[in-house]
C-alpha cells in the first residue's frame, strides 16, 4: 500500500504528535543535582525536545535518547543503553572514558576552550605563591 502526499504528511504529523506526548527523553543530561550548569543547558533545550536531568547512577529510559551531556565516567555507563544516540557533549577537557563509542554515527565533543583563563590565574597564583615561599 502506497500512501499519497497528503497522508503521509498526516502520518509523520500524527507520529511527531505522538513523540511529542511521550515522556521517554531525547536530551539525557548527567549530573548531580547541585550542578549549577544544568539550567543552562535546560534553558537551551528544543522546545520540541524532551530534557530531563538525571543523577548519574539513575534509571531511565533510555531507548529514545539522542543527546547525553556529562562527565565521561558517568556517562560510560549510559551511551551502551542509548540505541538511538547521536552526540555525546563531555562535561569535562578529557574523554578517554568515553573516546571508544565514537564512531561514523556518534559525535563525542570534549569540553575545551573554557579553562585557559582559570589554569593561567592558578599557574601565576602558585609560581608566586613559590616566589614568596623561597624569599
Amino acid at each position: 500500500m502506497s500512501l499519497n502526499r497528503r497522508d503521509r504528511f498526516l502520518a509523520t504529523e500524527a507520529c511527531a504528535q505522538i513523540c511529542a506526548m511521550s515522556d521517554a527523553p531525547e536530551l539525557l543530561i548527567v549530573a548531580d543535582e547541585s550542578a549549577p550548569w544544568t539550567d543552562a543547558v535546560m534553558s537551551l533545550a528544543s522546545p520540541h525536545r524532551r530534557a530531563v536531568v538525571v543523577a548519574p547512577d539513575a534509571e531511565i529510559e533510555t531507548a529514545t535518547v539522542e543527546v547525553v551531556v556529562g562527565p565521561p565516567p558517568d556517562l560510560a555507563a549510559i551511551i551502551p543503553r542509548c540505541p538511538q544516540l547521536r552526540w555525546v557533549q563531555s562535561t569535562w577537557a578529557g574523554i578517554d572514558a568515553i573516546a571508544h563509542f565514537a564512531s561514523e554515527t556518534l559525535q563525542i565533543t570534549p569540553l575545551k576552550g573554557v579553562f585557559g583563563p582559570a589554569m593561567t590565574e592558578y599557574v601565576m597564583g602558585w609560581l608566586g605563591f613559590r616566589r614568596l615561599s623561597a624569599a
